[in-house]
């Protein structure tokens, strides 16, 4: 379990979040979206499938087939949900 820093790029706002690192990525971002959609009272659980993660420092879209630990994702790092 790791805690990163996520920038939802629709808003521009920033959340942290703890996630399993051996998850696939695309089960996380469902759950993100659903999290944020529910904090900012906005309909996005229709759309959840067609955001992706993304690291700006390692310039690198992530498969959302993986996990963040063969992204090589820690705790701490900063990644963007666009």
């Amino acid at each position: 379990m790791i805690i990163v820093n996520v920038v939802f790029g629709e808003m521009n706002k920033a959340y942290d979040f703890k996630v399993e690192e051996s998850e696939k990525i695309q089960q996380i971002v469902e759950e993100m979206v659903e999290m944020i959609a529910e904090k900012e009272h906005l309909n996005l659980s229709k759309h959840s499938g067609l955001f992706l993660l993304c690291d700006q420092k390692k310039q690198k879209v992530f498969s959302p087939y993986r996990t963040l630990a063969e992204e090589q994702v820690g705790y701490g790092d900063t990644l963007f949900l666009i």
